[in-house]
């Protein structure tokens, strides 16, 4: 009887937890359903015994209800024979095995049934050593039908999410090349993307998912999957006419629909997108709309004009939508740095690190840029200026990391509004801006720290990590741990991260099929051109140049 467990839990290996097959009888025999019914502990080998049926039409009305995994019917029975309750059950539940209960004078009933899709029959009267053989052999048999169908689903999905990507790629050359759009007479968006631009005309709504790099960790780092995923949520969304949504493999934070849709609808009905999306990740969500537009030469600035409109939400932690028709006129009215705080900054910078600080933080309000609702457009421009200036003096200062590294990290912090990393990095700019040297930690302090943060930097590079994240873990202040772990490894803690995570992409490149974007996503960066500074930093060249020569 051993047998007939192990196929009973073949999907588990399990005892415990093993699988419940229905079994049904038809029989119009009394002792024949009775003695079957007592002939094994049905359930202990993973069996439900259904209540039998005493006649072919009682057989199918249970199977139209009950939908057994395994059926056995005797040949001849009133109402419906055996023969044509196969039939029948072939044509409409072509999975439930079916097994023949015969007798001597039967054998062409008996090939007929087999014909019709039985599995397999028994001659009566029928032993317990038969009754086991026939169920291993039909439950090994479902098993194995699972097993395909499980087969060729990962398949389908395979199929689908290289589908995906493909179109994502596609789809993404249309807003990353605007000289195309401009000066390709011949190039036809429409034609590229495959589709007829409607009548009503289209819109781009533009989302961001701040945080994404963390919800991914729920797909394990696999950007096909968690894009093709989200894809399909936001298809799901009733509310909208989408013509089109893809995955910018460029910046894999980004998603971008294409939808058919009233000017008076689109702010409501990107709610309903909101809401889903919010629900699903559990991250902040913000969505730029663009206006309506009505040619194919228009796909590039539509993008364009919801990207601005994301800009132009307040750098805070709550999902928004903004509509272009709405915030982009105010883009221009945004406050230009004034030539007195140029001049302020110009003469603080070689003053004492606290003074800096506290005129940026404090009398501009970098530290306070949420509670007085900056914009995202305004904390880019601002601290860009800040940085750009701060590296004019680069050879009176020694700024250390390169500024160009700073001007970088901030831009990218302000556009995912990562408010403690932006912080932190402003805090590094006046560390190694400021006119007095800053004392450095005692010799041999927090070496057994550096050196536990240096190994968890190297077993979790692909995760969200920063200088403010990693204070908060190891209890430190930001500007002494920056200090401390340079001093002790010679490396700040952002060139830290960024080297593990280009020697592990160099490593990636050797997959001759692998994708730049997915490799960069898997190494911890969900923006693909920051990607491609940092790497040309550390080899001096493109991802593209480096991954060509591996192949080579």
């Amino acid at each position: 009887m051993s047998n007939i467990r192990d196929a009973a839990i073949s999907k588990t290996g399990d005892d415990e937890r093993k699988e419940i097959y229905r079994l049904l009888i038809a029989d119009d025999e009394y002792w024949v359903r009775d003695e079957l019914s007592d002939m094994l502990e049905w359930e202990r080998y993973g069996i439900s015994f259904l209540a039998p049926a005493e006649d072919g039409e009682k057989a199918w009305e249970t199977v139209e209800k009950e939908k057994p995994d395994i059926l056995i019917t005797d040949v001849n029975m009133p109402f419906i024979n055996g023969v044509e309750l196969v039939k029948k059950v072939k044509v409409r539940y072509p999975d439930i095995v079916v097994i023949m209960l015969s007798g001597y004078n039967d054998f062409e009933y008996v090939k007929e049934s087999l014909l019709a899709g039985a599995m397999d029959y028994i001659m009566k009267p029928i032993s317990k050593m038969q009754m086991i053989q026939v169920l291993t052999k039909a439950l090994d048999h479902i098993n194995e039908q699972i097993s395909i169908k499980q087969n060729r689903e990962v398949e389908r999905s395979q199929f689908l999410r290289a589908s995906s990507s493909l179109n994502d790629r596609e789809y993404s050359a249309l807003i990353t090349n605007e000289k195309r759009h401009r000066n390709d007479n011949l190039f036809s968006p429409s034609a590229a993307i495959g589709m007829k631009i409607p009548d009503g005309g289209f819109a781009t709504m533009l989302i961001k998912i701040h945080g994404l790099s963390a919800f991914a960790e729920l797909f394990q780092y696999d950007m096909s999957l968690l894009s093709y995923t989200i894809k399909q949520r936001i298809e799901e969304v009733k509310e909208l006419n989408t013509l089109i949504v893809y995955n910018n493999i460029y910046s894999t934070s980004e998603f971008v629909l294409l939808v058919n849709e009233k000017r008076d609808v689109l702010k409501e009905k990107a709610y309903y997108l909101l809401l889903a999306l919010k629900e699903f990740t559990g991250k902040v969500i913000s969505i730029g709309i663009s206006d309506v537009a009505f040619s194919e030469s228009d796909l590039y600035s539509s993008y364009k004009e919801a990207k601005n409109a994301l800009l132009m939400r307040e750098f805070s932690d709550g999902s928004v939508v903004n509509a272009s028709w709405d915030v982009i006129p105010l883009m221009e009215k945004e406050e230009d740095i004034s030539a007195e705080t140029k001049s302020e900054l110009e003469s603080i910078i070689n003053k004492k690190p606290e003074e800096l600080r506290e005129y940026l933080f404090e009398k501009l309000g970098l530290k306070h840029i949420r509670d007085q609702k900056w914009t995202i457009y305004r904390v880019q421009e601002f601290v860009r200026y800040v940085a750009l200036t701060l590296m004019m003096k680069r050879g009176k200062s020694g700024i250390d990391p390169e500024p160009e590294d700073i001007v970088n990290a901030l831009i990218h912090a302000a556009e995912n509004m990562e408010y403690d990393e932006l912080m932190s990095e402003l805090e590094v700019i006046i560390e190694n801006c400021g006119g007095e040297v800053l004392a450095e930690p005692a010799e041999g302090s927090g070496k057994k720290t550096v050196q536990e943060i240096a190994g968890y930097i190297k077993e979790h590079f692909f995760e969200d990590l920063s200088l403010s994240s990693l204070s908060e873990m190891y209890h430190m202040e930001s500007t002494y741990l920056s200090r401390l772990y340079r001093r002790e490894t010679g490396m700040t803690i952002m060139n830290s991260i960024a080297f593990h995570r280009i020697t592990r992409a160099k490593e990636l490149m050797k997959e001759k099929n692998a994708s730049l974007t997915d490799i960069a996503f898997r190494v911890g960066y969900d923006d693909y051109n920051y990607f491609n500074r940092v790497f040309r930093k550390f080899e001096g060249c493109s991802p593209r140049d480096y991954k060509d020569k591996q192949i080579v």
